[in-house]
């Protein structure tokens, strides 16, 4: 998605962004397998400590630097976006089915 079709859509995430900015990609058990942040500061064993999670360390899978780590930040946005729009799509859809199945029209 272009980030100009939507002002502030990003403003959040990209709060603490900056020409040198590096931003981290860790594993999460949710829906799409990671998170991303700013990082803020490195700390022993390799981990970070990233912008708005204050007091956790995270051990990136993933640096990425810059307009990469930009533009990294903004994809992740749209995709979850997407994902979520879809998410609740099909549930509208199978809730229907299924109260289809148990006989009820209009809930």
């Amino acid at each position: 998605m272009n980030e100009s079709n939507t002002p502030g859509k990003y403003d959040r995430a990209l709060r603490n962004w900056n020409h040198q900015s590096k931003v981290a990609v860790w594993r999460y058990n949710g829906y799409p397998g990671f998170l991303c942040g700013i990082i803020e500061f490195y700390k022993p064993k390799g981990f970070v400590n990233v912008c708005g999670y204050d007091g956790m360390l995270f051990k990136p899978i993933k640096i990425l630097w810059g307009d990469e780590g930009r533009q990294f930040i903004i994809d992740d946005l749209d995709l979850r976006e997407e994902y979520k729009r879809h998410r609740e799509e099909n549930t509208r859809e199978w809730t229907l089915r299924a109260d289809t199945l148990l006989g009820i029209d209009d809930v």
